[in-house]
Formats: C-alpha cells, sequence, structure tokens
C-alpha cells in the first residue's frame, strides 16, 4: 500500500503508511524485504529505509509536507515530555533526514547523558558525535561540540572537553 501511495505521487499517504508499518515492530523477527530477494530487515527498519528514500527524492513542496508533518509530531512529543524509547524511535527514523528528527536527537542524547550510566553517557556520545559529522550547517555541529564537551566536562574528561571548546 505504501509503495502504490509512493508511486502515485501521494507522499503524505505514502509516509503514513510507512511510519504505521515502523511503528507495528517492536523486537520483530527479520522479514524479507520485498524488492530484494535474500535481503532480511525487521519492519522498522525497512520502514525507515523507504522514508528515507521517499524523503531525498521528494520535490521541495512535498518534502516541506513532511518536514511540516514531523515537526508537528515532534512538537506534541516534547510538550508531552514523551518516554526515552519514544524519543529513541522518533530520532531514529527522522534524524538524518529532517531538520525536526536532529533535534530529537539532540534533545535525546542530553536526556540519555543526565541518566549517569555508562550506556547513557556511550550513547549520547555517540549521538552527539553524529550529530556533529552529519550537521545540517556549521552551527548545528558547532552546537554538538560543546554539547558534547559539556558532557565530557561532567564526567571528569576536561582534556577531551578543551579539545572539543578549542574546535
Amino acid at each position: 500500500l505504501a509503495r502504490g501511495r509512493e508511486s502515485q505521487g501521494k507522499v503524505l499517504e505514502a509516509f503514513d503508511t510507512y511510519l504505521k508499518i515502523a511503528s507495528l515492530a517492536v523486537e520483530a523477527d527479520l522479514d524479507s524485504v520485498i524488492e530484494e530477494t535474500g535481503l532480511r530487515a525487521t519492519p522498522d527498519v525497512w520502514a525507515r529505509g523507504r522514508i528515507a528514500a521517499m524523503v531525498s527524492k521528494a520535490d521541495s513542496t512535498s518534502r516541506a509536507e513532511l518536514e511540516k508533518r514531523v515537526s508537528s509530531r515532534w512538537t506534541e512529543m516534547k510538550s508531552q515530555n514523551a518516554p526515552i524509547v519514544e524519543l529513541r524511535k522518533f530520532a531514529q527514523v527522522f534524524g538524518s533526514m529532517l531538520e525536526s528528527g536532529r533535534s530529537a536527537q539532540f534533545e535525546l542524547a542530553k536526556r540519555l547523558a543526565l541518566d549517569g550510566s555508562a550506556s547513557g553517557f556511550l550513547q549520547a556520545e555517540q549521538d552527539l558525535m553524529n550529530l556533529q559529522q552529519f550537521a545540517s550547517s556549521p552551527s548545528q555541529a558547532g552546537e554538538a561540540l560543546v554539547e558534547l564537551a559539556e558532557l565530557y566536562l561532567a564526567k571528569g574528561l576536561s582534556d577531551d572537553a578543551a579539545e572539543l571548546y578549542r574546535l
């Protein structure tokens, strides 16, 4: 259904259907991918790939509509202080392709850093490094570096933090 909507140029309908597919899979088994025999993926990973492909080839009008829809969802999640699990899913799907997804990645990294666990620290560090590397603007890359430096300072890694501030 989603692929059909996409081929008809009904980007928002395809997008909504892909999101439904992605939300169905929580620790699902690997399924065969329709387009690629021999390839197996969980439904959420497959849907995420289809959404990314659709966004990358969308015209400016369709892309703006998609960004508006995702931004609206992000605003709703922030106002409800969404749990980390939901925030992580949102950031995984939209983080690399849309501005509101990158905002979600920043928020996720901040929340993970605050939890105090070693795994939270490592995940926050990884997310911030990815944000810095794949930033959509120099100011966003700088923001990720500053946030990472703050994380290092909180963990007593002042030399590492100083190097990031230097950058």
